[in-house]
This record gives structure tokens, sequence and C-alpha cells, in this order.
């Protein structure tokens, strides 16, 4: 159900740039900034910092150069950070308590092409990303009372993201820009426990490969 949510909301999208008031042409401009303002992954890893759905967590920019490929191709990159923070679980008296912060740095590189002529606002891509992400949380309690251990799950990510987007012109230099694609992921994962009560330590490596689709909206300025 998740998968058709997502194609809905990229297909409102393109019918919002077809839209487009097809007079007002602009001279283009080769630069891009921008956001990164709301991301949808439909199945974040286990030992990503990311929620399924997040918001601002990057900075994004775009280089088409005009005098090359027509001014279809370009080059690409963004880099992102998230925070968050949880507490005890509410409904569950014998968890023990404590609060878990997960972290996460994301870079990206790739490039883009417009493959039509006549829809200069739609466009393919492929980046290259690395994650690396760390979870970690310091407990105590549990139903026996005697728990005291901090957990820590360190994870480095390679992969690639491969999709589609338009460019939404909501004024002459400003544009929303939505994304659907799909992202495959390798995953090299460290858990770490540390038994504060015993004196103890377990560690464990483990690695995965994961493939999800996933949506995101960026805000952009050109100049």
């Amino acid at each position: 159900m998740k998968h058709p949510l997502l194609l809905a909301a990229f297909g409102g999208c393109i019918l919002s740039a077809h839209g487009q008031v097809p007079g007002h042409k602009t001279a283009p401009r080769p630069y891009e900034v921008g956001l990164d303002v709301v991301s949808y992954v439909s199945l974040p890893l286990e030992s990503d910092a990311r929620s399924q759905l997040h918001g601002p967590a990057g900075l994004f920019f775009r280089y088409t150069p005009p005098h090359y490929f027509s001014g279809r191709a370009g080059l690409r990159a963004s880099a992102g950070f998230s925070q968050r923070v949880t507490g005890p679980i509410p409904s569950c008296r014998d968890c023990p308590e404590g609060e878990t912060t997960a972290r996460a740095l994301t870079l990206r590189a790739g490039a883009h092409y417009v493959p039509f002529r006549k829809l200069p606002w739609f466009y393919g891509f492929v980046d290259g990303t690395y994650r690396n992400s760390v979870v970690s949380g310091d407990y105590t309690g549990g139903l026996c009372g005697c728990l005291d251990y901090t957990q820590t799950r360190t994870g480095q990510g390679w992969g690639t993201q491969a999709g589609m987007g338009a460019t939404i012109a909501l004024f002459s230099r400003f544009a929303v820009v939505p994304e659907l694609y799909y992202e495959d992921v390798f995953t090299r994962t460290t858990d770490l426990y540390e038994d504060h009560a015993h004196g103890s330590t377990f560690s464990r490596l483990y690695r995965r490969k994961s493939s999800t689709p996933a949506f995101r909206v960026l805000a952009t300025v050109s100049f």
C-alpha cells in the first residue's frame, strides 16, 4: 500500500510541474542550492538514525553546464545530518528505562539528465551514497530492577539512489523539486553491549543489503 501512495504523491507533483505556464521562459541558470525539506523512506535500516518520515536534514547543490549536452545534463551533491532522541517505551512495564540517541551523516554525489527536450522540468538521476550512523543509549531497571547497561550500534553504509524528479518553478528563481527513487544500500554494522552490573562486554559484527523505495521534496534557489 505504501508504494502506490509514493507513486500517487509523485504523480501529483508531475501534474503540477506540467501545468506551469509555458509562455513564461527565463534564461537557464546553471547553479542551484537548496534544502532537503522532507523525506520518506519506506523501510529504514535498523542501524539508521532516520525515521520513516523526517524533516529538514540536508543541503543540496546542482550544477548544469549550459554549453554541454545542450544544458540537459549536470552534476549534483548533497550532505545531511539527522538526530533524534527517544525515551523509554511507555506501555512496557518490564522494559528497562533510558534514552536512545540516534545520529546519521549522509553524503550523496551523482549526475542528472533531462531525457526529453520538450519536458525540461523532468529528469532522471543516479547518486552514489555514503551513510554513517550511531545509535546509543544507557538503560537501567527492567523486571528485576538489576539491569544497568549501555548499547551502541554503529553502521557504515554504501549504496546508490536512482530515480526521477520534477522541477516545479514557483517563482523565477525558486522551485520545489520532488524526487521519487529507489535506494540500494550495503551496510556494515557493529553492535556493542556493555553490562555495567557484571563488568562484561559483548560485540558482534554483521552485514546486510537492503532495497527500498523513497520520496523526498527539495526547495531550491537558482542563480
